[in-house]
């Protein structure tokens, strides 16, 4: 493992807010934008276990214009970071 560490996001759930759509308005080009779904992850918990969590739970979009990818969802409620 690198120096840097393991990177993370913490996100509230005062951040979380409507419904997300299957498209996206990209706020870097302007252009609209598929949102995709990530496939299972790893959930690791408060007693040092891990396991599979449920496909879907992060949602994100490619920009077109940049090549970045965005975290755009969670659980598919749209992210407004604060």
């Amino acid at each position: 493992m690198s120096k840097q560490g393991i990177p993370f996001v913490a996100i509230g759930s005062d951040e979380l807010s409507e419904k997300l759509g299957t498209v996206v308005t990209c706020p870097h080009c302007g252009n609209e934008h598929a949102v995709e779904s990530s496939g299972p992850s790893k959930v690791f918990h408060h007693d040092g276990t891990e396991s599979v969590g449920p496909a879907g739970l992060l949602q994100f979009y490619k920009c077109t214009g940049n090549g970045h990818v965005y975290l755009v969802g969670i659980e598919g409620k749209r992210w407004r970071p604060s």
